[in-house]
């Protein structure tokens, strides 16, 4: 079987995995303008021009793709000169995150004048969960809230994000976007009964499967949470205990004096004690010596 795809003006020969989405044959290529979001085509984050008409490629299977052209949002600028809708992002700040950027501007860039008349029904594929939409609607229509940049007055003003230029061309990369050598993913197991004991794990079988890099257990990880040792030394609290409170009349006047240890009070008075006595344990404090 051959395999032919036109991806943003080049020719990948590569074939795709056994029910590999559109989407993550595109990442896999390294077109990580292409942001992976819902799995389900909700978002929008994914969406590419397949022979011109966007689609949200992780419903798209791979194989559709032979024979065809398609446009992600690296390929949408043309010989180093912006489309006119990225140009539109940039000076409408019509993002914030941009993890969505790309996917709205593939979408936005295909609307006709009339689609542009019902933005709430035509965006309805692409989420944002920014902006709010009101500064991608300034962008499809060519609102500009950019001001210009000028020495000495830039205080206060709505001035180009430092990264625009990246994310509205799809460069910039999130951290599903970034590869780590050797990476290992880590596949959590929990027992399926509540309140058991184990007695064992026996690893012998996970580690006969296919990719499988190492079982770690309790005991191989003994020591890795135990407690510091306590190094501070704590003072006991001194049984002679003076009142703070200068108005407590516990003694029979209102001045603050010595009192000796309250005595314990049979449990059925406890409620009651605490109602009514004005000297609360809380106002204890230490008699300076």
């Amino acid at each position: 079987m051959s395999y032919l795809v036109n991806i943003n003006g080049k020719t990948f020969s590569e074939e795709p995995r056994p029910g590999q989405c559109l989407r993550t044959f595109l990442r896999d290529l390294r077109w990580f303008g292409v942001k992976k979001g819902c799995d389900a085509g909700d978002c929008g984050a994914c969406t590419v021009w397949l022979d011109g008409t966007p689609v949200h490629s992780c419903l798209i299977p791979a194989f559709r793709a032979d024979g065809h052209e398609v446009t992600t949002i690296e390929g949408l600028a043309r010989n180093g000169e912006l489309h006119p809708m990225q140009h539109a992002f940039m000076q409408a700040a019509g993002f914030q995150c941009g993890f969505c950027t790309a996917g709205m501007i593939m979408t936005a860039a295909s609307l006709s004048e009339e689609d542009q008349r019902d933005l709430s029904h035509v965006l309805k594929g692409n989420l944002c969960r920014c902006t709010g939409y009101h500064a991608i609607e300034n962008a499809i229509k060519g609102v500009t809230s950019i001001d210009e940049d000028r020495p000495g007055e830039s205080c206060g003003a709505d001035l180009l994000a430092p990264a625009a230029e990246a994310i509205v061309t799809g460069k910039v990369r999130y951290t599903l976007d970034t590869e780590v050598e050797g990476l290992l993913h880590l596949k959590l197991l929990r027992s399926p009964h509540a309140h058991a004991r184990i007695k064992a794990i026996r690893k012998e079988a996970a580690l006969k499967v296919d990719g499988s890099a190492a079982c770690i257990r309790g005991r191989t990880c003994r020591g890795c949470y135990t407690r510091r040792p306590l190094t501070t030394t704590i003072t006991p609290i001194p049984t002679t205990l003076t009142c703070s409170t200068t108005s407590c009349d516990s003694s029979g006047s209102g001045s603050s004096r010595s009192s000796r240890t309250p005595k314990a009070r049979p449990k059925k008075d406890a409620a009651r004690s605490r109602s009514t006595t004005k000297c609360s344990p809380r106002f204890l404090i230490p008699k300076k010596r």
